[in-house]
């Protein structure tokens, strides 16, 4: 199932439309995105490899929601394995 398909995905989806009409309309969404970042700068992973993941994880989620070249089967599962691996192995 895409991310697009949940009701939080349709949520955002809606959301970025009404972006395009309306900038002030991802305040929202930054906010929710800075309180994340703080939480991952002091939950004590090395605040690098944490944003790392973050990223990674926010594109990965994007590309869902929009569909943008699903990975071939299998993939997902390795992705996952090595972001949590960089996470494991994080000072």
């Amino acid at each position: 199932m895409r991310a697009a398909d949940t009701a939080t995905g349709r949520t955002t989806v809606a959301l970025f439309a009404a972006a395009l009409v309306d900038p002030a309309a991802l305040v929202p969404l930054r906010r929710a995105h800075q309180a994340w970042q703080r939480r991952l700068e002091n939950d004590g992973i090395d605040p690098a490899v944490a944003t790392t993941v973050r990223l990674a994880v926010d594109g990965w989620w994007l590309a869902q929601l929009v569909d943008l070249a699903p990975p071939p089967p299998g993939l997902h599962e390795r992705v996952y394995a090595t972001l949590s691996a960089l996470i494991e192995e994080a000072p």
